[in-house]
């Protein structure tokens, strides 16, 4: 990261962005399956949601949470954290 933003490519900086962001909206972006399980997916759910709840979002794949993918009802994660957050 340079500047505070994030380089090109920097998969796992984006990611931190998006977990950074969902908390600031009181959301949570966690594992959706199983420990070792591939491929790793993951969901976006209220902060303190149960595990075996449903979930806002789920079985998201990495370029979900750090691309710009349509992901649901035509919003990107982004959107969709903001629309469903505090």
């Amino acid at each position: 990261m340079t500047n505070n933003k994030v380089e090109y490519g920097d998969i796992s900086s984006t990611f931190g962005i998006m977990v950074e962001l969902a908390r600031e909206y009181g959301l949570t972006i966690r594992h959706y399956n199983q420990t070792g399980e591939l491929p790793r997916t993951f969901e976006l759910v209220y902060r303190r949601t149960p595990k075996g709840e449903i979930p806002i979002v789920g079985n998201l794949s990495v370029d979900d949470v750090v691309g710009n993918n349509t992901i649901k009802d035509g919003l990107t994660l982004k959107q969709i954290i903001e629309k469903y957050g505090k």
